[in-house]
């Protein structure tokens, strides 16, 4: 799809200019060297190297200029760090006249161009980060058009990003400058095996320089949106490769068809590097939901690329699998396996992470029969086996969290950040709706919150708030969305039975109230919220309250024995976050709050907390908030029966035990 703008030819002829302005760096010190770490994830393969202060202005009048018999001139300058593989030049452009045009190349060779910036475009400002050039010198070619004077130019060059891999090339990383290999060697080359083009042809490798000059490698795939007449460059990726910053994704370098054109055969010749980077749509690190970014490329790919198709539904256990991906930055390889589970995870140091099978998880539990994975493949989809002939096949199901296959142990689990769950983050843009079902809550009213419960144009809602006395209240709405916006009455439940009494009695509503609740059109994570209760009026301006690719037990629970009384479960990694509405001995509605981790038992023990805060109607004050030890609650769960959780609770003198189901609309 798409044609990228061409990188062109250099103004000055095939070989270019003799740089008249020269920065040389030092070779890097072992102390600068040992930040290089191809075992991270992602692969860390670049350094971030200062230019001196009084060389980070290359004026006009320094640079030889030569005149263009078309117009205009040219000038270059080069900057050379020895001993890297690749270099990347930050500059900053924002305050330059338009129209300067900016191509990097290696000087002394063939002076292939990787790539052009033009002041005054879209995205071309401060603290950009040139294409990646091949060598340890990076050449810069500057052109002026007749109406600019050199006096008119200051270009503020900042810093280096010195690469110990060449991106273009295959097997090459080389930490201390000697060379420590590419990839394992058994992985499989993507040619060896017959692999749907439209899903190979989708996938790019990843250089992501964050704002120090520190490179890392990730893999990524394109994605096509569910309208036929559009063609989005949309991106599925990885959250924890740094892409959810958007300086940083703004500067990643993309590499297409970076593959050998038969099986192991030789390296390619045509490998496209892209830049421009892409725009941050939906981001969500592990902490929030299943890990995954979907960015908006800032420039189409080359032609031959493909935008993959997906599905929102879960793969059952034992579907086959296809993972296509650059390990370590290498070229395209091919992993196939089948999905043995769910899992969930709990956080580590350094970014490290254990899995654990639940039947719930926002991870795909991957296990491949051929090929394995590695630091690099962050971020690479999987493929859902034999989904090729589908319509829009074949389907990506899932974006590469991490995991422990090797080739000394290449049946270790992996884990993929399940798309059904991105799916809810992102549909906004595949889909043109959205799915606000999730815990919601104002930052700076923090101490109260909204559930949102959504099934089409259906919404539920229970919002957990404070009476004139600063006690506990929820009132519970529910009617249809129109235009993204819905109004409903606030119910009040009241003459429920409370906790431990020996036969449960319903609740009768009543309106209380009135809710409006009102959608943005242009992101799913912005939601307004205006009520008018007991004669108060305010409006709260809603965020997610974790993220809404929150997995694992995430959802409205309750008992239908005791219907008008729930629990709303938010899971992050293997934190569960829960608030009980439930009635006191008067059969007045109040809530309860608990946090707690999974065990390796399945089961959550933790504190229950009743709160306190501001007397609705009045400013808010965060400092009312106030929560004191009300019990003692436990959530018990199945991984083979997920749909039933029993919690077992001790409030006072009260004691007792209901079974939680999902609750839908």
């Amino acid at each position: 799809m798409g044609n990228p703008r061409s990188p062109a030819v250099l103004k000055s002829g095939i070989l270019g200019l003799t740089p008249s302005l020269q920065i040389d760096l030092p070779a890097p010190g072992e102390d600068e060297l040992a930040a290089l770490d191809p075992d991270a994830v992602p692969p860390i393969f670049g350094i971030g190297r200062v230019i001196p202060a009084d060389q980070q202005m290359i004026n006009g009048p320094q640079l030889a200029w030569s005149p263009l018999s078309s117009g205009g001139r040219v000038a270059v300058f080069s900057v050379s760090s020895p001993g890297a593989r690749s270099l990347r030049l930050q500059l900053d452009l924002a305050e330059l006249p338009p129209g300067m045009e900016l191509r990097f190349y290696a000087p002394f060779s063939s002076a292939e161009v990787t790539g052009s910036l033009v002041t005054g475009e879209a995205g071309v400002g401060d603290g950009i980060w040139s294409p990646t050039v091949s060598g340890d010198t990076l050449a810069v070619e500057v052109f002026l058009p007749t109406a600019l004077s050199p006096a008119m130019v200051s270009i503020p060059v900042t810093r280096l990003s010195h690469m110990a891999a060449d991106p273009s090339k295959a097997s090459d990383f080389h930490k201390d400058l000697n060379d420590i290999g590419g990839a394992q060697p058994c992985h499989i080359d993507v040619q060896c095996r017959t692999v749907p083009e439209a899903a190979r042809n989708s996938v790019a490798k990843m250089v992501i320089t964050d704002a120090a000059g520190g490179a890392g490698f990730c893999t990524g795939t394109l994605l096509a949106d569910n309208d036929p007449n559009t063609q989005v460059p949309y991106f599925l990726t990885a959250h924890h490769c740094g892409v959810g910053d958007p300086a940083v994704a703004a500067n990643i370098a993309f590499f297409w068809g970076f593959e050998t054109a038969a099986c192991n055969g030789p390296a390619p010749g045509n490998v496209i590097q892209t830049g421009g980077g892409g725009t941050p749509l939906s981001s969500s690190p592990s902490s929030l939901g299943n890990d995954h970014a979907l960015l908006r490329l800032n420039q189409n790919p080359p032609n031959g690329s493909t935008l993959s198709g997906w599905v929102a539904n879960r793969p059952a256990p034992n579907n086959a699998v296809v993972g296509i991906h650059h390990p370590n930055g290498d070229l395209k390889k091919v992993s196939q396996g089948s999905v043995i589970g769910y899992a969930s995870i709990t956080p580590g140091p350094n970014g490290t992470y254990s899995s654990y099978t639940d039947g719930v998880g926002p991870y795909l539990n991957v296990q491949w029969q051929e090929g394995i994975t590695e630091g690099g493949s962050s971020g690479s989809a999987i493929w859902l086996g034999n989904s090729e002939n589908q319509p829009n096949g074949p389907y990506v199901v899932g974006a590469q969290l991490g995991g422990g296959s090797a080739c000394n142990d290449p049946q270790a689990d992996d884990q993929y950040g399940s798309f059904d769950l991105t799916y809810k983050a992102t549909r906004l843009w595949l889909d043109g709706s959205s799915d606000h079902t999730t815990v919601w809550y104002d930052p700076s009213r923090n101490g109260q919150g909204i559930q949102l419960l959504q099934n089409g144009n259906s919404l539920w809602g229970a919002w957990y708030v404070y009476n004139g006395n600063g006690q506990p209240i929820w009132r519970v709405f529910q009617t249809t969305i129109d235009n993204n916006t819905a109004t409903a009455p606030l119910l009040r439940f009241s003459g429920g039975s409370a906790p431990g009494s020996p036969t449960w009695t319903n609740p009768t509503p009543e309106e209380a109230g009135q809710a409006t609740v009102t959608f943005s059109p242009t992101s799913p994570t912005e939601v307004t919220f205006s009520y008018n209760l007991d004669g108060a009026t305010d409006t709260l301006n809603l965020v997610p309250f974790r993220g809404l690719a929150a997995g694992g037990y995430t959802g409205v629970w309750f008992d239908p024995t005791t219907n008008g009384q729930g629990v709303q479960l938010v899971q992050t990694s293997s934190t569960v976050w829960g608030v009980w509405y439930n009635y006191d001995v008067a059969g007045v509605g109040r809530w309860y709050v608990f946090t707690g981790e999974i065990d390796n038992t399945f089961r959550v023990t933790t504190n229950l907390l009743s709160f306190t805060g501001p007397a609705l109607g009045q400013p808010w004050n965060a400092n009312q908030v106030q929560n004191t030890p009300a019990g003692q609650v436990s959530l018990i769960t199945n991984p083979a029966n997920p749909s039933r959780i029993t919690m077992q609770y001790t409030i006072g003198n009260a004691q007792g035990s209901i079974t939680l189901q999902p609750f839908n609309i």
